[in-house]
């Protein structure tokens, strides 16, 4: 599990052992937010869905 802003995001790390070599204040790269066709979160802009 990672947090983020407050957020608790779960994570799949491949390979065996790969875990291992992420220390907890590495910098990691997050993709791949939600499914096809549907948004991960709506942000509200100046009162405007994006």
């Amino acid at each position: 599990m990672l947090f983020v802003n407050g957020k608790k995001i779960v994570v799949f790390v491949p390979k065996d052992g790969c875990l291992n070599y992420i220390e907890e204040n590495d910098e990691v790269l997050i993709a791949g937010f939600g499914r096809k066709g549907h948004a991960y979160e709506i942000f509200l802009v100046l009162g405007l869905k994006l």
